[in-house]
């Protein structure tokens, strides 16, 4: 029996045919498969069994039988005959087919096909043009089905070898190939056309499928192999790489942190109750104590609807759920990635994978060939995976089925709105324990985290990303607590103890007051240890210091800035005295803003810039010209010089605060000539001289390459040099940063980049001038220590940035940041730089 053919070819094509009835269109259609030896002729009466319990038309004259399920093994290969009929024959009550596709397949080898008859549906000029063709090729052409992509389905089904194009690596990840790795993998590899798999043992996954990669259960030192095939599989291959390794050092410094966070676990004077009580045991999975009332939050039994109506319409709704739920989930992680970090936020990028996982729409398709309603077929489906993933012995797999289901919860709701699983809750009270069954890593985000002090689940454990996600909030939790439901109830005053995992019910009062004594003395010490630390310089060992700095978008965060250890104002952005806005601030306005700040500083430096809209900043009310390419076109700098009157203000107003007050320097944003230098520095100067204002230091922010290059030239018209990186990076290497395929290779430590710096510092001190840098570069560890290096005068960052900086400077020695610095000038790409790290610091 061959099983070996093409899933359509010329001979599965019948043109100009004419029906009386649909069972006749049927039957012929599957004749032809019958003729073709692709099924037995008893698969015949399947498909037409199966049209007795669903309807298979689609809509738009396109209908697709089928048989039954239970009759696969009747089936000698896959195959799809069209019966085109331009006169049509009637389907359903006032509907007529066109074109039928009666499909046979034992497993999924018809899916992409059908993804194509889909897509068809919605392009009414090549639909008709298929109705009435004389020409069988069309269909060929139509589906792209060339002898190169008739690929014999035997080779397709039976991938149990490597592509000739391969490589060895042994993963050194410290937790393992896991979700947010995974899908940094998948996301390289979805930028090839070629076939890329990945086998470990005798396990193949493809790698632009989040599920089969997880389901390999990579470990630390586990050896596998990359193979890819196509047209550009080499290409492939290095890029993928080039990921893998790129990866690791990320991987390492998260398995640091995660060592650094079971440290605050360790507590030598744990609280105990005094009285009776009532104590529940659990997972540890974020540290604190925490005296609280519990909020119960619930979730509905859902009742999943299972009402098939057609193919065409239920791949329309998944669509637009699919589509509401990216746009969810790219808020979460601009959200998370604001309030949190870039490596938590990438649990929502790792979500968002999931709706692009092949084996989960292969099973959505199928589900719905079977007759089950969309609903249905997508719950089931993820339910399959999430079984799947929960039988993983590896835990930091079998946790990422919450993911899941988190996916899963929020697509439902938007396929019907009667399937949102969490119940209508009560307004969170102050100091709220959150119990619940489960939190997905969705839900724990979006708590109202001013209100609620803890969270106590009956499931899950450490290594869930709702647990990751408590720790980084700072909220005590305890997973495990597999009794809390039975004793918990709304209003009820627990004590959570995030160090043990205990969880203490029917409290006295002397166990309350014993308590919040213990947790006042905790914040104290801990407030007294912090405050100690952050007052300390970034003085390393061997007594060489940096001057530490804030970037800051509003007054507002100034006093947070310098509770945190910043000693200056780095980067005073201004562009928030004009956004948000209908017209533009005065000069009294302005005036008052730059003298609030410098007061809060009280004498401290602080370098404010001048505004900078254009590029990815917009201001409705200035009427900018609309560009193809903002980023290169009037913005920053350029747009002061050319709209005067935003510049004459600005300047006044800081000349004005200048002549209140000390501490205030003045920052030119994206400057490229020396023209504009003169310019800028002659008009302040005349501004200056009006007001009969003291002397302000003008600097200059370096971030395009042509002032990098020439620094030496234009040093002696400058006070300072500020290199903001972000910027720097985006120009040098022709990346948008905000590009969705392209931002994650836009990497300041790009040997280039550092060149850059290095040649604006090496300018710098030979003209006496002062030097920092205000981009993300400088609010990483490694960064700050390679700045450093490298002689730069001051770093300035996020303030939340600040503690991580300071303390790793503090821990190292400046000759190796030196040995270091110099040393990433001679690599060849930022993998190496970073690499560089393990060997150095």
């Amino acid at each position: 029996m061959n099983t070996c053919k093409n899933l359509i070819d010329l001979n599965l094509i019948k043109l100009n045919m004419h029906f009386s009835t649909k069972n006749e269109a049927i039957i012929s259609a599957a004749k032809t498969l019958v003729d073709e030896n692709y099924i037995d002729e008893k698969y015949v009466a399947s498909l037409l069994e199966r049209e007795k319990i669903s309807n298979t038309y689609l809509g738009n004259g396109v209908a697709i039988p089928h048989g039954m399920s239970a009759d696969r093994n009747l089936i000698h290969a896959a195959g799809i005959s069209i019966a085109q009929i331009p006169n049509g024959v009637e389907w359903i009550s006032g509907e007529k087919a066109q074109l039928i596709f009666a499909i046979s397949a034992k497993s999924d080898e018809h899916i992409e096909i059908l993804k194509k008859i889909t897509g068809l549906l919605r392009n009414k000029e090549k639909l008709n043009h298929l109705i009435h063709t004389n020409n069988p090729h069309d269909f060929l052409k139509i589906f792209e089905l060339t002898n190169e992509f008739n690929i014999n389905i035997k080779e397709i089904n039976i991938k149990n070898a490597d592509f000739a194009s391969s490589y060895e690596l042994s993963l050194d990840y410290p937790n393992g190939l896991h979700a947010r790795p995974a899908s940094l993998w998948l996301e390289t590899a979805r930028k090839f056309h070629s076939d890329i798999q990945i086998r470990f043992i005798n396990n193949i996954a493809d790698c632009k499928n989040l599920v089969d990669l997880l389901n390999l259960g990579l470990r630390k030192n586990d050896k596998f192999t990359i193979s890819a095939k196509g047209n550009d599989e080499e290409e492939a291959l290095i890029a993928l790489k080039k990921t893998i390794e790129f990866i690791s050092l990320e991987e390492c410094i998260a398995a640091k942190k995660e060592v650094e966070n079971k440290k605050l676990f360790l507590i030598h004077n744990i609280w105990t109750p005094i009285d009776n009580h009532i104590k529940i045991k659990g997972i540890p999975v974020s540290p604190g104590l925490v005296i609280g009332n519990i909020h119960l939050l619930t979730h509905k039994n859902l009742s999943i609807p299972d009402s098939f109506n057609s193919y065409l319409d239920a791949s329309y709704k998944l669509d637009q759920a699919f589509k509401l739920t990216q746009n969810d989930l790219d808020h979460l992680y601009l959200n998370t990635k604001k309030c949190i970090g870039e490596s938590e936020a990438k649990i929502f990028k790792a979500q968002a994978d999931f709706l692009q996982d092949k084996e989960l729409l292969i099973k959505i398709s199928r589900n719905l060939l079977d007759g089950h309603g969309i609903e249905w077929a997508w719950h089931n489906a993820v339910q399959t995976i999430v079984d799947k993933l929960n039988r993983s012995s590896n835990e930091i797999i079998a946790s990422r089925a919450a993911d899941l289901i988190d996916v899963r919860a929020r697509v439902l709701k938007y396929l019907n709105p009667s399937l949102n699983s969490q119940s209508k809750q009560k307004e969170l009270k102050n100091k709220s324990i959150i119990v619940a069954a489960e939190l997905t890593p969705s839900e724990t985000i979006e708590l109202d985290h001013s209100k609620v002090i803890g969270i106590i689940t009956a499931h899950g454990g450490s290594s869930s990303h709702s647990s990751i996600l408590s720790r980084s909030l700072g909220i005590a939790a305890v997973a495990g607590a597999h009794d809390v439901l039975i004793s918990a109830h709304n209003g009820q005053t627990v004590i959570l103890d995030g160090y043990t995992g205990n969880i203490y019910f029917n409290l006295s009062d002397q166990d309350i007051n014993s308590a919040q004594k213990w947790i006042d003395e905790k914040n104290l010490k801990d407030k007294l240890e912090a405050n100690e630390l952050l007052k300390l310089p970034a003085t390393t060992q061997d007594n060489h210091t940096i001057e530490i700095a804030a970037n800051i978008n509003d007054p507002s965060a100034i006093t947070r800035a310098l509770a945190m250890g910043a000693e200056s104002i780095g980067l005073m952005r201004t562009e928030f005295l004009f956004l948000e806005r209908t017209s533009l601030p005065t000069e009294e306005e302005q005036l008052n803003s730059y003298l609030s700040m410098l007061e809060k500083l009280n004498g401290l430096p602080i370098i404010i810039r001048t505004l900078d809209i254009g590029g990815d900043k917009k201001v409705n009310y200035l009427n900018l010209e609309i560009e193809k390419n903002p980023f290169l076109g009037v913005r920053g700098s350029r747009l002061l010089i050319k709209r005067k009157e935003l510049l004459n203000t600005q300047l006044k107003a800081l000349y004005n605060a200048a002549k209140k007050t000390d501490g205030l320097s003045i920052m030119f944003p994206m400057i490229t000539t020396k023209e504009e230098i003169l310019f800028l520095k002659e008009y302040s100067e005349n501004i200056r001289k009006e007001l009969d204002a003291p002397y302000v230091p003008l600097g200059i922010m370096v971030e395009v390459p042509s002032i990098a290059l020439i620094a030496d030239k234009i040093a002696k018209y400058v006070d300072f040099f500020s290199i903001g990186t972000n910027d720097l990076t985006q120009y040098t290497l022709a990346i948008d940063r905000e590009h969705p395929l392209l931002s994650a290779q836009a990497d300041s430590y790009h040997p280039a980049i550092l060149q850059l710096i290095h040649l604006t510092v090496t300018a710098a001190k030979k003209h006496n001038k002062w030097v920092g840098v205000c981009g993300g570069l400088a609010g990483e560890p490694l960064g700050a220590a390679l700045l450093m290096g490298l002689g730069v005068d001051e770093v300035s960052m996020n303030p939340n940035e600040i503690n991580a900086v300071k303390s790793f400077i503090r821990r190292n020695n400046f000759y190796k940041f030196s040995t270091l610095a110099h040393q990433a000038l001679n690599c060849e790409s930022a993998e190496e730089v970073r690499a560089l790290e393990k060997e150095f610091l």
